[in-house]
């Protein structure tokens, strides 16, 4: 067999659940389409583009802000825990705290997570091999949402007068930086999300947030 570059490019999306435990991993790769979507999974497979099918392997690679990676293969898990390839977009894998090193029911931390994705397949009536990867970085927020929507509840029940507007001119601080971590995660800047990520942490410290 010699490996040959396909066409195909996959790709996922990742978010968290609101316990602040959990991530939920989706493919969206999709499928094959000449004019929207030229670089997803053909059926039946094409002389450049793989069926789903045809993968053979799966390996996801996520690394934690602490710089720990925790490898899930399916070459070594029960079949079907990892329900990728998935063309249609609609399986979602549900990777739990204990999966990435944490007690039961202990929150994830707030930061950079990397995820890699790598697909082992064969191509050409099974002639050839390929392999396809995918390496995305991610900003999760949920423990610092948390304490943030704490800031805006304590506003709601102060009834002091005169510390109510310090309040919530904190509240609203730390609310404009995770949308500024939002904004520069989409456009790929996570340094900066970093950087706005622990300005908002800051203010939670030192308001004696207590996380959700």
């Amino acid at each position: 067999m010699a490996e040959v570059t396909t066409s195909l490019q996959i790709n996922f999306s990742l978010c968290q659940t609101n316990n602040c435990r959990n991530i939920l991993l989706r493919e969206t790769t999709g499928e094959y389409e000449a004019t929207t979507n030229p670089s997803g999974y053909s059926d039946p497979e094409s002389a450049t583009n793989p069926d789903s099918a045809n993968i053979t392997r799966t390996v996801i690679d996520i690394t934690v802000p602490n710089g720990t990676t925790y490898t899930f293969d399916s070459d070594e898990l029960v079949l079907g825990t990892i329900p990728f390839p998935d063309p249609t977009g609609e399986e979602e894998m549900v990777i739990e705290e204990t999966d990435l090193g944490k007690s039961s029911e202990e929150k994830l931390d707030d930061g950079e997570y990397t995820l890699t994705v790598t697909m082992y397949g064969t191509i050409n009536a099974d002639v050839d091999t390929f392999i396809e990867t995918v390496t995305k970085k991610y900003i999760l927020t949920c423990q610092t949402r948390c304490c943030v929507d704490g800031l805006f509840h304590d506003v709601a029940q102060s009834d002091c007068g005169d510390c109510k507007k310090p309040k919530l001119d904190k509240a609203l601080e730390a609310e404009a930086l995770l949308k500024q971590v939002e904004f520069a995660s989409s456009c790929g800047k996570i340094n900066m999300a970093k950087k706005f990520l622990a300005k908002a942490q800051w203010i939670c410290n030192t308001s004696n947030c207590l996380n959700c």
